[in-house]
């Protein structure tokens, strides 16, 4: 029975364009992958559903190496710090990647195999062929029968499991969501600050917050001395900069960083893990309960609940089991310290 998942063997994969690679001692081409297939996740660690995304590829090179498939993450660098080995590297550790990671920082493979979006995916048989192209987070199901019916076209009798489930419902195709809040960007050239004052790039300015009643959804308010950057807020006070949100959703990840000095990030030069800048984060004018809290919180000896900025990353400040309107509050104590965006997310309608 012909495959309602491949696309027939017309187009050839291209050869990667020059990059640096991680995990693996020398740059891989088509030539040094003939007789395998080859999965290309392409994604980026500052993009919320390229992480949630990337369970997938790792459980799959433990399923399905053995049986001839080569995984290569390429990653896409959505924010000008992104483009730098050493974060890369760290969230690489974090989630314990395996497999080939290219930093396509000039954006020339994202070019040569047509993405449009992230994260997507293109899977290729072992005659170099591409079958499969996605993009997005829902149908790994369907992804990995795709995986599974390329393998097959090698071993035809190939014995393999069940596809994973999925690892959120909200992520099925078909799946209704309640409505959400959009992702937030900090940064003048995106920026959605939604107080009087407008950004004044690159220069400390003092900002201060409408009252409630002045106060939008989607706009992120700021008080304390900011210096507006091209991608990022980053506090210029001593202590106690702020930056409200209102908003509705059930989780939000906020893209944090220890400093905006670019240096900094391309060097790896983190606080010492006893002075780790401190964020800390209310909603609703209380700490978060432990019901509520998201993975990266923590709680100070006052019962404030925090985040400490180890490295620049997306961290998890709130995990509800419900949409709601709420009003987070963030409070920066250390200079440097930087809002790249914030993301939020949403449950399946009832």
């Amino acid at each position: 029975m012909q495959s309602t998942r491949l696309d027939p063997p017309h187009i050839r994969m291209p050869d990667f364009a020059p990059a640096s690679w991680l995990n693996v001692d020398t740059p891989l081409q088509k030539q040094r992958l003939a007789g395998r297939s080859v999965l290309l996740h392409f994604w980026d660690y500052t993009c919320l559903d390229c992480i949630r995304s990337l369970d997938y590829p790792i459980r799959w090179h433990d399923r399905y190496h053995e049986h001839g498939l080569t995984i290569i993450g390429v990653h896409i660098p959505s924010f000008a710090f992104a483009q730098a080995a050493a974060p890369l590297e760290a969230i690489i550790d974090r989630y314990a990647v395996q497999y080939p990671v290219l930093l396509d920082n000039q954006f020339q493979n994202w070019g040569r195999f047509a993405v449009e979006q992230l994260p997507s995916w293109v899977l290729i048989d072992s005659a170099g062929y591409i079958r499969h192209v996605q993009a997005g987070l829902a149908d790994t199901i369907e992804l990995e029968l795709a995986i599974q019916e390329v393998l097959r076209l090698q071993t035809p009798d190939l014995f393999l499991p069940d596809p994973l489930p999925l690892q959120r419902q909200e992520d099925h195709p078909e799946a209704e969501l309640l409505p959400h809040s959009p992702e937030l960007f900090a940064g003048f050239e995106k920026g959605a600050l939604g107080i009087p004052q407008t950004y004044i790039p690159d220069h400390p300015m003092v900002y201060e917050l409408p009252r409630p009643d002045l106060r939008a959804r989607h706009r992120l308010y700021v008080q304390g001395i900011w210096r507006a950057r091209p991608e990022c807020l980053s506090f210029a006070g001593q202590d106690g900069g702020q930056v409200l949100v209102p908003y509705v959703g059930a989780g939000v990840h906020a893209l944090l960083s220890p400093s905006d000095d670019p240096v900094d990030v391309w060097l790896n030069l983190r606080p010492a893990k006893d002075t780790l800048p401190v964020v800390e984060v209310w909603q609703d004018n209380a700490p978060l309960t432990p019901d509520i809290a998201g993975e990266d919180i923590e709680y100070d000896d006052g019962g404030v609940t925090v985040v400490h900025v180890d490295q620049p990353r997306l961290f998890e400040l709130v995990n509800e089991a419900h949409c709601t309107t709420h009003e987070l509050s963030l409070i920066f104590r250390a200079t440097g310290l930087s809002l790249y965006s914030l993301s939020f997310s949403s449950r399946i309608k009832p």
